[in-house]
């Protein structure tokens, strides 16, 4: 991302659609594999507090990568548009 501040004109559009597709690219396997881990957790029925399922607390992680990865992919397909006009 540095490196886009820096370079001139199409590049810098290139090198930031780059670094976009990468975050989204890291946080959906993030997300895949914090909803492996969401899934051993609920086979383990361990509770966080009040009888409530862990599982159900830690839920949030994979959804949250997977909105975050949602999100540059989008972000990436628009500036990828507006490169190629």
């Amino acid at each position: 991302d540095l490196l886009s501040k820096y370079l001139p004109g199409k590049l810098s559009s290139a090198s930031g659609i780059f670094c976009q597709l990468f975050t989204a690219t890291i946080s959906a396997i993030v997300a895949y594999y914090s909803y492996l881990f969401v899934l051993m957790e609920k086979e383990s029925g361990d509770t966080a507090f009040s009888s409530i399922p862990i599982w159900l607390c830690e839920a949030i992680i994979p959804f949250s990568f997977l909105v975050i990865s949602i999100r540059y992919f989008i972000i990436a397909y628009k500036n990828y548009l507006k490169f190629h006009k």
